[in-house]
């Protein structure tokens, strides 16, 4: 009969609770960053004109009647776009400390 053997289990460092309360404030930093970025890059944009943004004659009128101005459009636009860049910055830069500090999350 073969012999069997419980295998030595790799003890895993676990997460830290506090981490999960920096994501949480971090998200929320995010989107403030995200916000102010996009309100600087709107201002600098009427300033110096890179993208033009179309007048209300550009939207149908169901947009209009919602409320939906080009602008409104293009600043919530650029806000998700701004904060996606800065989400996946932070996500990789968060990985790579992580991996290096040797911390596995199942």
């Amino acid at each position: 009969m073969s012999e069997y053997r419980l295998l030595p289990i790799e003890k895993r460092r676990s997460l830290h609770p506090l981490w999960y309360a920096l994501g949480c404030w971090l998200l929320v930093l995010l989107a403030l960053m995200s916000y102010g970025l996009t309100m600087w890059l709107i201002q600098q944009n009427a300033k110096y004109g890179w993208v033009p943004i179309p007048g209300p004659g550009a939207l149908p009128p169901w947009m209009l009647r919602l409320g939906l101005t080009p602008k409104v459009i293009v600043t919530w636009g650029t806000g998700l776009v701004v904060f996606l860049l800065l989400l996946g910055i932070v996500s990789t830069v968060y990985a790579i400390l992580m991996r290096l500090f040797g911390y596995r999350v199942d």
